[in-house]
């Protein structure tokens, strides 16, 4: 064994942490990136959901940025709303949930796994805190009729919140629920059936029949 004290020196250069080991006159570099401790935070579910409460209203689109609302990073084909969290902040958001570590770059950035389930399951905390009916329609053909024809119907005796548009999907149902309010007395929510054999589990949390 050699005789050479083992020294280690931590730099912190920005958003990095260099470590230096010096052992039997080889050096070894190794970058640690840290973003995720530096720059970011992390929150289970419950603790986004109390953030939610209070800020709430979740947007998607780094061009629409209410002052205090939470921007929440989805992706597409074309696109990776991560690296429009910085952006999204600066126009007035409170807070932007990301997941990916490298856009990170402000304190109020909160790291998930995943933006898109984390969105899933915001709605699902906040659907639970609604004690009414919820009619879930979903099939290959016809749903939206039978949606409108649904709500139309009980529209006449209840307060009905129902999708809108295309609302329909993976971040339209979400969508959807977010817009529930305290009058509103029962629920009819359409989705494509891609979200009922993909998300059955999510769904079924939510104890919500489906037609």
């Amino acid at each position: 064994m050699s005789n050479l004290p083992f020294i280690l020196i931590i730099l912190s250069i920005d958003d990095a942490k260099i470590r230096i080991f010096i052992e039997k006159k080889v050096l070894f570099i190794v970058f640690l990136f840290y973003l995720c401790n530096n720059f970011s935070k992390s929150m289970d579910i419950k603790q986004l959901f109390q953030l939610y409460q209070e800020h709430p209203l979740i947007t998607t689109d780094s061009r629409d940025c209410p002052e205090g609302s939470i921007f929440l990073a989805l992706k597409g084909a074309s696109f990776n709303g991560n690296a429009f969290a910085s952006a999204a902040l600066e126009k007035g958001c409170a807070y932007a949930i990301i997941d990916e570590a490298a856009y990170a770059t402000d304190e109020r950035c909160i790291l998930v796994d995943d933006c898109l389930q984390t969105y899933k399951d915001l709605a699902r905390e906040y659907r639970r805190q609604f004690q009414i009916p919820v009619i879930g329609i979903t099939g290959t053909n016809g749903k939206t009729t039978t949606k409108e024809l649904i709500a139309a119907v009980l529209s006449k005796k209840y307060n009905v919140l129902f999708t809108q548009g295309n609302f329909n999907n993976d971040v339209g149902v979400p969508k959807t629920l977010f817009r529930l309010q305290p009058e509103h007395e029962i629920a009819v929510i359409e989705m494509v059936p891609v979200i009922l054999a993909t998300s059955r589990h999510w769904w079924r949390q939510q104890s919500l029949p489906v037609v």
